[in-house]
């Protein structure tokens, strides 16, 4: 019927493009009409993303993830 939540869809890539997450989390919050989506590392955010829509804004932060993979940048 559905597929997962775009948060959850996140969280899968980067457990299937760099395994194990290593106490990496995504978060997302509203700030005003606008929807932040953000990839955080201990105390670092690694990477963010926002749109009106939440959805949207999380999708945008798995294709960040699928880049920062296709250059070979670590995360952490």
């Amino acid at each position: 019927m559905f597929g997962p939540n775009p948060k959850s869809q996140v969280n899968a890539k980067l457990i299937e493009l760099f395994g194990k997450k290593h106490g990496m989390q995504v978060t997302g919050r509203r700030v005003g009409k606008q929807f932040i989506s953000e990839l955080i590392a201990g105390d670092r955010v690694l990477a963010t993303e926002s749109h009106s829509d939440w959805r949207k804004a999380y999708k945008m932060l798995k294709i960040r993830v699928e880049n920062i993979f296709a250059e070979g940048r670590p995360l952490v």
